[in-house]
């Protein structure tokens, strides 16, 4: 269970929510999605720009999933079957959870830019960019999951 940004080129930046997801989940059932000249020159790009903003991470290369890893927040950046996504695990409650959100966002503006894609946040259903300037407002959700678990963090 993690909190999840995804990211699709195909999206006009102005499109609406509802209008977004329909084309996403229409791709899912395409046969298969490929990747592009443009999303592997992307993949060598933000290995540094990631690198430099998080310190050390772990990168796994190669079809059918790219990954970049960053251990202590438990972040990912995926590039699977065409598709981008970061996303961070519910490892944390209160403030910490902000200081997540804060650093998945700041990545999630790095994926987007340097692939021409717009982030969506699928907790809040608002793209990243809308969303940026308060992690807070995401933060019941690890809320809700600690307080599930038992207030359990790792």
């Amino acid at each position: 269970m993690s909190y999840d940004v995804h990211f699709d080129r195909r999206l006009p930046p102005k499109e609406c929510w509802e209008d977004g997801m329909d084309a996403m989940d229409a791709m899912e059932y395409a046969e298969s999605i490929d990747y592009t000249d443009a999303d592997l020159a992307a993949w060598g790009r933000l290995i540094p720009l990631i690198r430099e903003d998080l310190g050390q991470v772990e990168v796994s290369e190669g079809p059918p999933s790219w990954d970049i890893s960053h251990g202590p927040t438990g972040l990912q950046v995926s590039l699977y079957e065409g598709r981008w996504t970061a996303s961070v695990p519910y490892w944390a409650h209160g403030r910490q959870a902000v200081h997540i959100l804060k650093t998945l966002y700041r990545v999630a503006e790095i994926v987007a830019r340097e692939t021409g894609t717009q982030g969506q946040d699928l907790q809040l259903k608002q793209p990243v960019a809308k969303v940026i300037n308060s992690p807070s407002a995401g933060q019941r959700f690890f809320d809700e999951v600690a307080q599930q678990l038992g207030g359990l963090s790792y």
